[in-house]
């Protein structure tokens, strides 16, 4: 069984400095803001889409490590299949169709046909997996980890500042 969809992003940092409350503050909003960053992206996979995805995200940071996990919530594992792809489907589409996802593409487009009949008895070519996942990983990794370095700088500078007393 293939993995659960989702990005899932970390950005490593001393955990002495969690100890300040400025820069522990200042760690969370950087979280909180790439959180809403990366759902946004996974929301426009699915804009034009008649089953409609919703998605879900934690953060989390601790013990030298922020975590962002933003992964989606369906009873259908359509999501799983566009995204990671499959070895073969069932499904057979009407002539001209149209996916309304393309390859390592963070939108969604209008499409083309549907589903013209499903049948387990003649297997077709396996859906080509879209790597949202790691699309959006690879988009929002770098920015990330460079927001939680400024982040916890700031937030030490910030605090020295405070600590600086004048006789």
């Amino acid at each position: 069984m293939a993995h659960r969809p989702g990005a899932m992003i970390y950005a490593e940092f001393d955990p002495v400095t969690l100890s300040i409350k400025e820069v522990s503050g200042r760690i969370l909003n950087v979280c909180m803001n790439t959180k809403k960053d990366v759902t946004k992206d996974f929301e426009k996979t699915v804009a034009t889409w008649t089953h409609q995805v919703k998605f879900d995200g934690e953060v989390a940071f601790a013990h030298g490590m922020g975590r962002i996990d933003v992964h989606p919530i369906t009873e259908q594992q359509i999501y799983s299949y566009v995204d990671q792809g499959t070895d073969k489907r069932y499904a057979t589409m009407t002539p001209g169709f149209r996916p309304k996802t393309r390859v390592r593409t963070i939108t969604s487009y209008k499409g083309q046909g549907g589903k013209m009949f499903v049948s387990r008895k003649h297997p077709r070519k396996g859906i080509q997996a879209r790597n949202f996942s790691l699309t959006i990983r690879e988009r929002h990794e770098k920015k990330f980890r460079t927001a939680i370095k400024k982040a916890v700088r700031d937030g030490i500078k910030f605090n020295k500042l405070k600590t600086v007393t004048i006789s």
